[in-house]
C-alpha cells in the first residue's frame, strides 16, 4: 500500500475517534480515495481489536491500527485480521545466551526473536494464543494453544491458564511454555520438568540440533513460533440490579473495588456491572469457617465481592454466610470452626496446599507434580529436622526450611517449593532462629522461594 494511502488510514482513524469521543458512537466513513472505499487495510495486522457496531478496529498499538467499514462481516474481518505474527525462529548450529534470544536478528534471516515484544500481543481475553512449529516435519507440524502467562517475563517455571485449541504433540509432559529455570533454553513445553523439549530459543545444542515435540537424533533443524490475532467483542461484565431506564442518557462512568450500598432509582440510566469471578475452591462442608484472625466479619455485597476483598488484600482464605451477608479473609485457616450459624463456608485460593510442621519434601514428590508445588505452612514450627541450606534434602522439614531460608516467620505462610535433583552433600548452617545439619548425597532434593501474592 502506497505511503499516502497509509496516511490517508491515520487521519481516517483519528477523524473516527474524534466522532466516538463526541458522539458516544462511532459513524462509519469512507474514502473516495482509497483503493476500495470503505475498505481500509494496514499492511501490518493487528493483534488486540475490538468490534463496534458499524466498523471494525484493529490495533497492535496506538500508533498502528486499521479500520474495516462498510459491509464486511465477521469473517471478513477474521480473515483479515487473524493472520500469525512471525515473532521468533531458530536455525539448528546458532545457540545464543537467554537474554540475547529476547530480540535478534531481522524475520528474513535464519535466526530471529521479537520475544521481547510477547506482552503487547495478548488477546483481548488476557491469554496469548500461540502456534509452534517446526517446519521439516510433515503436516500437521504444529500446536496452536493458549495460555495466560508470559514466559519470557516470568522467572520460575510453570505455565498459567493452558488452553488447548489444536495439538498434535503431546509427549514430554506438553503443556504450554514456560520460563526455562536451567540452562538449556530461554523457554521449554516440557512443563515443570527438568528437560526442555519443545524448545523456543536453545542456548546449546542437542543431538546436534534443537529440541522437539518428542526425542530425535538428530535434533530438530528449525523452530518457529508465532502469535494468532483474536478479533472478539468486548466482553461485557454481569449487570447487577435492575435499570431505571431503558437509555444510556448522559454516557457517563465510575468504577469502584466494592459496591457496598447501591442507589437504586437514580436519575441518566445508571446501571451497575460486576467483574465475572472464578470462585475459589470450597474446603469442608458448609456451614463450617476460619477462625477470626484480625480481620474480623464484616458487611459484604456478595461472595464475589469478599473473594475480590480478599484478592486485594493478598489472603488466601476467606469465610462468607450467605445469610448475613457477611465476610472475612486471612492468609491461614488452621483452626476451622464447624457447626457454626449463618451458613458460614470457607474457601482457598487454588494452587495452595496446607502442610503440617513436620511434613517432609519427599512425602510430596511424585513423578507427576515434578516441578514447583505452592504450600502453606501453619504457625508454630519450632522444630523440624533439616538437612542443607538450600537446596535441601528431601527429606528435611519444609517449614523448617522456609523459615530458615527467611522466606516465611514462625507465623507461617505460602512458600513455593521446587524439586531439584539430588545432591552429593547438604552443609549445615545457622540463620533465622534455624539450625541445619549436614548430610552426605541424597536422590531428591528442593529449593524455597517466596511468592508474591
Amino acid at each position: 500500500m502506497a505511503a499516502d494511502v497509509r496516511i490517508q488510514a491515520l487521519v481516517l482513524l483519528l477523524s473516527m475517534l474524534f466522532v466516538a469521543g463526541n458522539e458516544g458512537k462511532v459513524e462509519c466513513q469512507t474514502s473516495a480515495e482509497t483503493e476500495e472505499a470503505g475498505k481500509f487495510l494496514r499492511l501490518e495486522c493487528p493483534y488486540r481489536s475490538l468490534m463496534l457496531d458499524h466498523c471494525y478496529m484493529c490495533h497492535s498499538s496506538s500508533q498502528e491500527a486499521m479500520m474495516i467499514c462498510d459491509g464486511w462481516n465477521e469473517n471478513d474481518i477474521q480473515h483479515a485480521c487473524e493472520g500469525p505474527r512471525l515473532i521468533f525462529h531458530q536455525t539448528a548450529g546458532t545457540y545464543l545466551s537467554k537474554d540475547d534470544w529476547k530480540r535478534y536478528g531481522d524475520p528474513e534471516e535464519d535466526n530471529f526473536s521479537i520475544l521481547d515484544e510477547l506482552e503487547s500481543l495478548r488477546g483481548s481475553d488476557g491469554k496469548f494464543l500461540f502456534k509452534i512449529v517446526w517446519p521439516e516435519l510433515p503436516p500437521p507440524n504444529y500446536n496452536v494453544w493458549k495460555q495466560r502467562n508470559n514466559p519470557v517475563d516470568a522467572t520460575v517455571g510453570g505455565v498459567v491458564e493452558y488452553e488447548a485449541v489444536e495439538i498434535h504433540f503431546t509427549d514430554q509432559a506438553w503443556g504450554g511454555l514456560e520460563h526455562n529455570t536451567g540452562a538449556g533454553s530461554l523457554l521449554d513445553g516440557s512443563v515443570d520438568l527438568f528437560f526442555f523439549y519443545y524448545a523456543v530459543g536453545s542456548s546449546l545444542p542437542f543431538n546436534n540440533g534443537i529440541p522437539g515435540p518428542y526425542y530425535s537424533n538428530p535434533g530438530f533443524q528449525k523452530v518457529e513460533l508465532y502469535v494468532l490475532s483474536q478479533v472478539s467483542q468486548v466482553a461485557l461484565w454481569t449487570q447487577v440490579g435492575t435499570s431505571n431506564s431503558s437509555s444510556n442518557d448522559s454516557l457517563k462512568c465510575y468504577h469502584s473495588t466494592t459496591c457496598s450500598n447501591p442507589i437504586t432509582g437514580t436519575t441518566n440510566s445508571w446501571r451497575r456491572f460486576q467483574k465475572p469471578v472464578a470462585l475459589w475452591t470450597q474446603v469442608g462442608t458448609s456451614n463450617s469457617r476460619c477462625e477470626t484472625t484480625g480481620d474480623d466479619p464484616h458487611d459484604i455485597t456478595s461472595q464475589a465481592a469478599c473473594q475480590l476483598e480478599a484478592e486485594s488484600a493478598g489472603s488466601t482464605w476467606y469465610s462468607f454466610s450467605n445469610d448475613s451477608l457477611k465476610c472475612y479473609h486471612s492468609t491461614t485457616c488452621s483452626n476451622p470452626i464447624t457447626g457454626t450459624t449463618n451458613s458460614w463456608r470457607r474457601f482457598q485460593k487454588p494452587g495452595l496446599r496446607d502442610m503440617d510442621c513436620g511434613t517432609k519434601g519427599d512425602s510430596l514428590w511424585t513423578t507427576a507434580n515434578w516441578g514447583t508445588q505452592l504450600v502453606i505452612c501453619p504457625s508454630g514450627c519450632i522444630s523440624g529436622q533439616v538437612w542443607g541450606t538450600g537446596p535441601f534434602s528431601g527429606d528435611s522439614s519444609i517449614c523448617r526450611a522456609a523459615i530458615f531460608q527467611g522466606v516465611i516467620a514462625p507465623g507461617g505462610g505460602v512458600v513455593s517449593l521446587t524439586w531439584m535433583p539430588g545432591q552429593s552433600s547438604y552443609p549445615g548452617g545457622t540463620q533465622n532462629g534455624v539450625t541445619t545439619s549436614s548430610f552426605g548425597s541424597w536422590s531428591t532434593s528442593f529449593k524455597i522461594g517466596d511468592l508474591d501474592l
